[in-house]
């Protein structure tokens, strides 16, 4: 049945993300590099001195992550994820190409691991996105320019 210790981690986790979601529109996120530079170091004191860790670094971990995402300003990279956006195929991929991995070598250096398994999932979103993503985005714009009515892809959600 699993780890009991494991799956409050794992649903306390889950929650909170939900709550990152569902009032997305009330949070303060990236109000300057000095929030994210706050939570972070009162992460490091809570993680260090070990007063709730794991819920110092589901919250505050989340907000530095999402704060970061939600200002970062990356230049050339981020012209060339607006035209190849592989990072959803990366993030896919990830996980089940380090257990392939894991399969085959149990004893793998951990750096060797990371560095393999990102290797894998670069290659393997980028044909994700090159053979499925892409023509499947840009078939979708041709039909919905074509037949406004069939295809409605317009975003119901309010922001």
């Amino acid at each position: 049945m699993g780890n009991i210790h494991d799956s409050i981690d794992l649903t306390a986790s889950f929650i909170i993300g939900s709550f990152f979601f569902h009032f997305r529109d009330n949070l303060i996120f990236g109000r300057g590099p000095l929030s994210v530079a706050l939570a972070g170091a009162l992460l490091l004191v809570l993680v260090r001195t070990n007063t709730l860790p794991d819920v110092a670094v589901i919250t505050l971990g989340s907000y530095c992550v999402f704060s970061l995402a939600f200002q970062a300003k990356i230049g050339a990279l981020q012209r060339i994820n607006d035209r190849w956006d592989i990072s959803y195929g990366v993030y896919l991929y990830g996980w089940p190409i380090a257990s392939l991995i894991l399969w085959y070598d149990r004893n793998i250096d951990p750096h060797r691991l990371a560095a393999e398994a990102l290797l894998g999932a670069f290659v393997a979103g980028s044909l994700s996105w090159f053979l499925v993503e892409k023509p499947a985005r840009d078939l979708f714009k041709a039909v919905s320019r074509q037949h406004p009515r069939c295809c409605i892809a317009q975003n119901t959600h309010s922001r």
